[in-house]
């Protein structure tokens, strides 16, 4: 091939984005994908593609390692394939070059192996953000099965990393926090697993040196992972599916999730700006006028007609407060919640086809006409991945069953505590994704809906391997997660004004929804303002504030509390995010929002209307607030500001600490002394719940790494265990209680004192143990005259906040053990002599056996005279320092508290801060800006 075959060309689609190709002779390609943020070089040598650069355009700043593999990710067997180079075989066929919507363009590479196995990799910029994607799909274009795909992926690629000072942010969305660590060798979070969630799909590399960060986000709920690997001199990056196996049959084709990469700099709060512009313009659905909304769940479970006079009489009332969605949760469907005030939800499921006319004589067609003549929207709750048990083979299939081993999967087969049956049906079956379309459809047309509420609740964790669904064995999980994502794209795409809710435990902030869903219901456990608040504030880093919901429970700190500043902090910790009021699942009629004391009614509508003044602000840029390191107790505070610095609002608490980090690794007390070390300890327990251990309690994860003094707040740092599970796993030697936990030692001490810190999880504080009966042995035989009874117990109750300090426990002053079992009182609302601080499960963050020596007895005397200097009362003047104004303007800075308004400049709100001094412990504050 001479010159003239040479080809270089340059195609520019806007102002602010340019693509360049160069080729020459079909062997070398050089793509530069290039907006006024961000520039990604990539080259194509022969079959291998080679990134040389992703650069900050602001700053400068190159994170790629140049001239390094980059690709797809794919496992096979035992073959791995980490990007494209001359070592995969796979041959490049062809390049294709296209503008896609979003102002950008899509670069598709082909290659292709000799046994047929195609791989399509796209690279899509965009016109606006910092932001690049990256999809792949894999399709067998051979006439031989591609057997043993194991893990796929869209990215693999490597980073410069050397000696540079790098930090590691992510969430976790079961407990919703946001950690941090520093990147040593290796880093890696998954997703989780079926109906078992772990991480959320964001992960953010910050530089904190040079303050850059690189983040990157995978559309994708669960069985996903992304982990960094420091090889030499750079970091190798890979995001990917995993714990599925598929087999490639000719004609078919499986595709990765889209995964995305951004570059910023400052701080983390800095790459928030630009992952949620990316996710606002490009990702999620256009906002509704008025959003976020003010909502309203209600309950009917009395079953006699009397459900719909309640709800009808209910409607003008929350009208005249303000509520704007008033909608019925799991109770509206033919057959449901059957038995009055009990709440069986499972019963009917599947019925989406028509109502409970037993419950609501005139038809739910009647009860929206009423929402909507009152100026609301209307919704309605569904779960569509279970359905009654007693309904297959009748209303459902018995083939749309998911099935492991041949068996359904069913919750509560044996219909405990009144509650029905239910069984999962498999979304990886075209049939049951079909008839979810229809049956969703028609429910919105038929009820006039606005919103509809999705809840995952109730799924068993396995995932289906049955048979002729359309999915392998071992790959139901990832078909049905696509078969979810196929009805929600379907129901957006024909209802683009309904708001979807992602309800389900499994999917909460999960990216691969988010461009057909409004909003996330955070968790069922809505009944305490500082937990909620949290929730909302990490949540934050994940999605803009309006995309996270919580509730207001009628519980005690609606029913006891009548100071007004302490229920405005009660109200305030729900209006970070998507705000409403909801009934609990008995919902029995006190539980109404009309049967609040007046007080919390009262409280409830003068912050709605301060709710509506501000709530635009929470779709625009958000600066989490901490307190300082030397005072992490001091409160939660939030900001939300305009882009253009116009206007601001920033809430302050005065009790919590939503920020403080996790320790990542286990407290080593081998250099403690006069102590039963952890690794001589082995705990068992009468039952254990979601993996939380017994040895959790004895293992030193969770405890400070630096002092050793204080735990943290992480579930999976502690033992949790159900509410019976002794008495169904009697203790050995001790027979049967609600439940127990056992420690054995390497051999027989001289026990002393115990220092205890409780179940600490900041949103279940009242699940710890709290009265309980000590018994010790030196043999621990199943005999009961082997063990002696030490005698009762009470256990001090957790502070719930990442930093607590823990309490002293029994002091067994010499006896001689090598084994002890504590175990737990019944449960019962008097705490004086329950057996949990709670009402749900029993649980234990750590425990430390000290030896019956002088220096033993000193370091407990030491950490009891700690604890009192740190409680000294809680401090009430509270600072923080805002981010995104104007400094040279003039803001009128209005209280909502005092109703009164000063004039500030940006410069000071930025320098010295805005003091907040609380008359009390307990209160909030909301200040809005507004420049002048």
């Amino acid at each position: 091939m001479n010159s003239f075959c040479r080809l270089l060309f340059t195609v520019v689609y806007a102002a602010s984005f340019s693509i360049t190709v160069f080729a020459q002779e079909g062997a070398t390609e050089k793509i530069v994908l290039r907006n006024d943020k961000i520039e990604a070089q990539l080259s194509r040598r022969g079959n291998a593609l080679h990134g040389v650069s992703i650069v900050n355009r602001a700053t400068g700043y190159d994170w790629l390692e140049d001239d390094s593999p980059l690709g797809v990710f794919l496992r096979q067997g035992e073959t791995l394939i980490a990007g494209f180079d001359d070592n995969t075989k796979l041959e490049h066929q062809k390049s294709r070059l296209s503008a896609n919507k979003q102002g950008g363009q899509d670069q598709v590479m082909t290659w292709r192996r000799a046994d047929g196995l195609s791989v399509d990799w796209t690279a899509r910029s965009f016109a606006k953000t910092s932001t690049v994607e990256f999809q792949a799909s894999l399709r067998n274009d051979g006439s031989k099965v591609v057997p043993q795909l194991k893990e796929f992926g869209p990215l693999a690629l490597s980073l410069r990393g050397g000696e540079d000072n790098l930090v590691v942010h992510w969430v976790r969305r079961n407990v919703y926090k946001k950690h941090e660590m520093p990147l040593k060798e290796s880093f890696s979070v998954s997703g989780g697993s079926w109906n078992a969630p772990d991480v959320a799909g964001w992960v953010a590399i910050e530089n904190v040196d040079k303050k850059e960060i690189l983040f990157v986000g995978i559309e994708w709920e669960s069985y996903w992972r992304i982990a960094l690997e420091r090889k030499g001199t750079s970091i190798h990056l890979e995001c990917k599916l995993e714990r599925f196996t598929r087999d490639l049959r000719p004609g078919e084709s499986l595709q990765s999730p889209r995964v995305f990469l951004g570059v910023s700099h400052g701080n983390i709060d800095d790459s928030l700006r630009d992952l949620h512009d990316y996710l606002r313009e490009y990702v999620l659905p256009p906002v509704l006028p008025e959003f976020p909304w003010v909502t309203y769940n209600i309950w009917g479970t009395a079953g006699d007609g009397s459900d719909e006079t309640a709800i009808l009489a209910e409607i003008p009332f929350v009208a005249d407060l303000g509520v704007e969605l008033f909608y019925v949760d799991a109770s509206w469907y033919d057959g449901s919640c059957k038995v009055p005030g009990l709440g069986d939800w499972f019963t009917g499921l599947g019925n989406w086809h028509s109502e409970d006319f037993k419950k609501y004589p005139r038809g739910l067609a009647h009860i929206s006409e009423k929402v909507h003549e009152a100026g609301m929207k209307f919704g309605l709750w569904f779960a569509p991945q279970m359905v009654d048990s007693d309904l297959i083979g009748k209303r459902i299939p018995e083939s749309w069953m998911a099935q492991r081993e041949g068996k359904n999967l069913v919750t509560n087969p044996t219909k405990a505590n009144g509650w029905g049956a239910i069984s999962q049906v498999c979304l990886g079956n075209p049939e049951v994704v079909e008839f979810l379309k229809e049956s969703i459809a028609g429910a919105v047309k038929r009820y006039r809906l606005d919103w509809v509420k999705w809840d995952g609740s109730g799924l068993p964790g396995p995932s289906c391997n049955r048979p002729g669904h359309g999915h392998d064995p071992d790959d139901g999980h990832i078909a049905a997660i696509r078969g979810q994502y196929e009805v929600w794209e379907y129901l957006h795409r024909l209802f683009p004004d309904l708001v979807l809710e992602e309800c389900g435990y499994g999917n909460r902030l999960d990216y691969g929804l988010a461009r057909y869903m409004r909003t996330n219901w955070l968790d069922d456990s809505s009944s305490d303002a500082r937990p909620v608040r949290r929730r909302l504030i990490n949540g934050s880093y994940i999605y803009p504030a309006p995309y996270l919901e919580t509730w207001i429970y009628k519980s005690d700190e609606i029913d006891t509390e009548k100071d007004p500043d302490l229920l405005d902090t009660t109200v305030r910790s729900r209006m970070l995010g998507l705000f409403g009021v909801g009934c609990r699942v008995g919902a029995k009629h006190h539980e109404r929002f009309s049967y609040f004391p007046k007080e919390a009614v009262e409280a409830i509508r003068r912050n709605i209307k301060a709710y509506k003044k501000y709530r635009h602000l929470l779709f625009e840029d958000v600066y989490h607030l901490p307190p300082p390191p030397e005072n992490p107790t001091l409160g939660d505070a939030i900001q939300f500001c305009h882009r253009d610095a116009s206007e601001s609002v920033v809430m302050v608490f005065q009790d919590g600490a939503a920020y403080a980090n996790p320790n990542a690794a286990p407290f080593d007390d081998s250099a403690l002394t006069d102590i039963v070390h952890q690794k001589n300890i082995k705990a068992t327990s009468g039952s254990s719940l979601w993996g939380f251990i017994a040895q959790g309690a004895v293992n030193g994860k969770g405890v400070n790494t630096e002092s050793g003094r204080t735990h943290n707040g992480t579930l999976t740092d502690m033992w949790l265990a159900s509410r019976s599970g002794g008495m169904d796993n009697p203790h050995p030697g001790l027979g049967p209680a609600p439940n127990w936990i056992a420690f054995e030692f390497d051999k027989v001490y001289e026990l002393g004192k115990t220092w205890i810190w409780n179940w600490n999880a900041e949103n279940t504080t009242g699940i710890g143990l709290n009265n309980i009966t000590v018994f010790y042995s030196e043999t621990g035989g199943a005999d009961a005259k082997e063990w002696k009874k030490f005698g009762a117990a009470k256990i001090q109750q957790a502070s719930g906040t990442p930093h607590d300090p823990g309490s002293p426990g029994p002091d067994f002053g010499g006896v001689k053990a090598k084994h002890v079992v504590f175990k737990a009182n019944p449960m019962d609302s008097d705490m004086k002599t329950s057996g949990s601080w709670g009402r749900g499960e029993y649980g234990l963050a750590e425990i430390r056996f000290y030896l019956d020596t002088d220096n033993a007895r000193e370091a407990v005397k030491q950490a009891v005279a700690r604890n009192a200097s740190n409680n000294q009362g809680p401090q009430l003047t509270r600072r923080v320092v805002l981010r995104g104004l104007d400094s040279d303007a003039t803001y009128e800075v209005s209280s909502f508290n005092t109703k009164k308004s000063q004039s500030m400049k940006g410069a000071q709100l930025m320098s010295a801060g805005l003091n907040t001094t609380f008359e009390k412990p307990g209160m909030s504050e909301i200040y809005q800006l507004k420049r002048k």
